[in-house]
C-alpha cells in the first residue's frame, strides 16, 4: 500500500502537535501533584498513579514528537535528520508508552477495590508500591531487551519493533535473525494492552453493577 505525499508529510507532522499539547499537560500534572503533596505532606494512590502515567506519557510524547526526525536520514523518510542511534532512542521511548494504558488499568482496579471491595487506602498501601515498581519494571526492562536484540529500527513514521533492515532485502543477510519482531511486539506491547483492555471493561461492568 502506498500513500500520497500529502499523506507522508501528515504522518511526519500530526504527531508532533499532538505531542506537543500532551507534554506541557503531562509536566503540568506532575508539577502540580508535587505543588499539592509539598502543601499537605500527603497523596492519595489515585493522584501517584496519575503522577506515574503522566512521567510515562511525557517520555513517550518526546519519542512522537522526534516523529521522522529520528529516523536514518538512509531511510529516506520525510525530514529525517537522525541515525541508528537516535532511532534507536526514540524506539525505546515509544516501547516505554506501553506503561500509559497499564496505569489506566491500575487505575481502574483502584476503583473497582474502592468501590466494590472496599478496600480502605491502609490496604491500598500495601500493594501499591508493587504496582508501581511492576509497570516501571515492564516499561524500562522490555524497550532494554529490544535494544539489547537490535530490534528498533524505523517503520514508517516512527521507529519502533521492526527486524533490521537487511532482513528487507532481496538477499538477507544469513547471520541476522529476521521475523522475530512481531512475536516480541505482541509479547512486549500487545498481549499486555489487550489484557489491561479487557480488564478494564470487566472491572468498569463490575463497579456499574455495583452501584
Amino acid at each position: 500500500m502506498s500513500f500520497s505525499d500529502t499523506q507522508i508529510k501528515a504522518m511526519a507532522i500530526t504527531p508532533k502537535v499532538s505531542s506537543a499539547l500532551s507534554l506541557p499537560g503531562s509536566a503540568y500534572i506532575i508539577y502540580q501533584s508535587i505543588v499539592d503533596f509539598r502543601r499537605k505532606k500527603t497523596g492519595s494512590a489515585m493522584q501517584r498513579a496519575l503522577v506515574g502515567m503522566s512521567c510515562v506519557d511525557f517520555l513517550s510524547s518526546i519519542g512522537w514528537f522526534l516523529s521522522t526526525w529520528a529516523a536514518p536520514v538512509s531511510s529516506g523518510a520525510y525530514l529525517a535528520s537522525g541515525n541508528e542511534a537516535t532511532c534507536r532512542f526514540q524506539g525505546f521511548l515509544l516501547q516505554v508508552a506501553i506503561g500509559a494504558p497499564m496505569y489506566n488499568g491500575a487505575l481502574v482496579l483502584y476503583y473497582l477495590l474502592c468501590v466494590k471491595y472496599k478496600w480502605r487506602d491502609d490496604h491500598i498501601l500495601k500493594v501499591e508500591p508493587y504496582v508501581h515498581v511492576f509497570i516501571w519494571v515492564w516499561c524500562l526492562g522490555t524497550s532494554a531487551v529490544l535494544l539489547g536484540l537490535n530490534l528498533m529500527h524505523f517503520i514508517g513514521p516512527v521507529c519502533w519493533v521492526s527486524d533490521p533492515p537487511e532482513c528487507y532485502e532481496d538477499m538477507p543477510d544469513p547471520s541476522e535473525k529476521c521475523g522475530t519482531a512481531k512475536y516480541y511486539a505482541t509479547a512486549f506491547f500487545c498481549t499486555p494492552l489487550w489484557i489491561v483492555i479487557l480488564t478494564t471493561i470487566g472491572a468498569l461492568i463490575a463497579i456499574y453493577l455495583e452501584i
